[in-house]
């Protein structure tokens, strides 16, 4: 992983010198963007024990809220690099028709952050641009999971992600901005505070979000 941070650092900064040096009012793009986030896993490790013995209660924590931050540095009028920091969050509690003691829970967090790349077209009819970004970094998982015992699995992957979507220019200091995002990462083994196991059934992290936000440039 260190090997693919310094290679997209390498190309991130080779880039930027040989670029064209358009001029570029507000090169600084700060963007928050709030949505709805999916993974598309069904079948989970036994590990999992909440998710595999009640359907219902698996397909709800496959959707929740995705929150993300994005820093882009327009070093061209065309090309940007940056950071993308994202957080995605399920949480489902249920009742097991064999059990009155309590309820049965799983809180899921995924986070991501990584270097990125952008690129945006050109102001279509004046307000509008195109743009697609592509990042890889960093991604960490965590299930806190309540049955007959309370217990956090943990793990980190790698992950990778690209977006597509569309800005709308209210001025030059302000935007609204949509999109459509995949980000993917993978989990073979999983750790609690006192072991670490290897899933026979791999952890699949990826999900798909469709966000919208407001983007502010300096």
């Amino acid at each position: 992983m260190k090997k693919t941070f310094l290679i997209l650092a390498a190309l991130l900064l080779t880039v930027s010198l040989f670029a064209q040096k358009d001029t570029i009012t507000n090169p600084y793009h700060f963007t928050l963007n709030v949505g709805y986030g999916f993974m598309p896993q069904k079948d989970h490790d036994n590990l999992f024990a909440n998710l595999v013995s009640d359907e219902t209660h698996s397909k709800k924590v496959r959707s929740g809220v995705s929150y993300e931050f994005d820093y882009d540095y327009n070093f061209h009028k065309n090309y940007a690099c940056g950071v993308e920091f994202s957080m995605f969050n399920a949480f489902d509690s249920y009742m097991p028709t064999d059990s009155a003691k309590s309820s049965y829970s799983d809180d899921r967090y995924v986070f991501y952050v990584g270097p990125t790349f952008l690129y945006h077209t050109d102001l279509i009819k004046e307000h509008y641009t195109l743009f697609a970004r592509a990042t890889m970094g960093w991604m960490g998982f965590r299930n806190s999971m309540r049955n007959d015992k309370s217990v956090t699995y943990k793990r980190n992957c790698f992950g990778y992600g690209i977006t597509a979507g569309v800005d709308y220019m209210i001025n030059d200091y302000l935007s609204v901005v949509g999109g459509i995002s995949y980000l993917g990462g993978t989990c073979g083994k999983m750790k609690d505070n006192d072991s670490t196991y290897t899933l026979d059934k791999k952890e699949n992290l990826s999900r798909f979000n469709i966000s919208l936000g407001v983007k502010i440039k300096l």
